[in-house]
């Protein structure tokens, strides 16, 4: 390729390297001739460690302007490649849309960069770099997806405040050090935070001004967190927390009344420090029945939706105590009771549901008859699904006696 040619390659958009020893300075002078590209990924490729945005494009050499022969696999022209003291600064494409980089071991400074701080780059995948200590986001001021996985060295991010298009955050562990007391300055217009291994025991995600998008929270696999501040989360509507064990409990008051959604599983220090500032609640979902109390329940006077899923295998039935509180879930319409292997019995005050149209009872085998006060007159439909013969039966009879529709089957 001649230099003075910068459109030899004017139709290629997709990029997949893998496995390849191309070095960072040969991939610069390729990637300087793909004025069209939109995706790229490189895995496992260990010879390349950065790409400098040093001088003007006009003035890089071609590939064939090496004063080395090419079979060497790189030019001569050092300026391309920073040394190993100094940010490793990738220049990439303007035409760039989504880039995924994983696989990379020798990759310790990661910052994209754009001619002229121009970029259209919307989606950047971060995985499986083990040396990757530093991600310098200060130039992606388009992205609107930002994933990183498992890269254990890397715990904080520079430039989140650069990014102001931002949609999604999904990262593991580097989220720390962004502020005093756990917090985490986020751009005001993300929308969806999935934050796992989260290193502190505080997580307080803030926003610019104390305005925020923020719809969905997703923590999970956080075994150090202790605190979940939510003070800023003022536009919250789901909230999911899993394997968190030592969660003990979730502060802010006011950005409670907007979640609609709450899912929490594996997290045995909370049951007794939900907050009752829920009064929106429409779905709940949880895995321990110690949940329901009437201090808790009381306030969920919106609640529509009931999942009690995977509990602990002591659970053999509701405690009066949490019979009681299940009953003040007036408004409650679906109730599931998925995987409780050890659940024998329904819970007594079921009949007594105003509200209730759907009952789900998947996959809880111990349980071998229909509850003894009957279903709530309510109810339309009624699936039993990998159940004992004793209930599939009752069920088939249940068909012949009333117009309730009945879905069952037993394994």
């Amino acid at each position: 390729m001649s230099g003075a040619n910068r459109g030899a390659l004017p139709p290629l958009e997709h990029v997949d390297i893998v496995k390849c020893g191309i070095t960072g300075k040969w991939l610069c002078l390729m990637l300087q001739h793909a004025h069209a590209l939109k995706e790229l990924s490189l895995h496992r490729c260990n010879q390349i460690t950065g790409l400098l945005i040093g001088e003007e494009e006009n003035s890089q050499p071609s590939l064939m302007s090496s004063p080395e022969a090419p079979s060497l696999g790189y030019p001569g022209r050092d300026e391309l490649l920073n040394d190993e003291q100094s940010n490793r600064r990738w220049l990439l494409p303007l035409s760039l849309g989504e880039l995924d980089i994983g696989h990379v071991d020798s990759l310790k400074v990661l910052q994209p960069c754009f001619l002229m701080n121009l970029t259209g780059l919307k989606k950047l995948r971060v995985f499986d770099n083990p040396n990757l200590t530093s991600l310098q986001l200060h130039f992606c001021t388009a992205l609107q997806e930002l994933r990183i996985e498992d890269c254990e060295l890397l715990n904080s991010l520079e430039g989140l405040e650069s990014l102001g298009s931002l949609r999604l955050l999904r990262a593991q562990r580097c989220l720390g050090g962004h502020g005093e007391n756990g917090s985490c300055i986020l751009p005001q217009s993300l929308e969806e935070l999935y934050i796992s291994r989260y290193s502190q025991e505080t997580l307080r995600p803030c926003f610019p001004r104390n305005l925020t998008c923020l719809k969905r929270l997703d923590a999970s696999e956080t075994s150090s967190l202790k605190y979940l501040a939510l003070e800023s989360c003022t536009a919250l509507e789901e909230l999911r927390v899993v394997c968190c064990e030592s969660l003990a409990a979730i502060g802010g008051s006011e950005p409670h009344r907007s979640i609609r959604h709450l899912e929490v599983r594996r997290c045995p220090s909370l049951p007794a420090c939900l907050p009752a500032s829920l009064e929106g609640l429409e779905r709940l979902e949880i895995d321990d029945p110690s949940f329901l109390t009437t201090l808790f329940c009381k306030h969920l006077t919106s609640l529509q939706s009931l999942e009690l899923s995977w509990c602990k295998s002591e659970v053999e039935r509701l405690t009066d105590e949490q019979d009681r509180a299940l009953q003040l879930l007036t408004s409650l319409q679906e109730l599931r009771f998925w995987f409780c292997d050890n659940l024998i019995d329904f819970p007594t005050g079921l009949h007594s549901l105003p509200s209730l149209k759907r009952l789900e009872i998947v996959f809880c085998k111990s349980i071998v008859k229909l509850p003894e006060k009957g279903l709530p007159p309510s109810l339309e439909e009624l699936d039993i699904t990998g159940c004992s013969v004793e209930l599939a039966q009752q069920c088939r009879i249940l068909v012949l006696e009333s117009n309730l529709k009945v879905k069952f089957c037993s394994f």
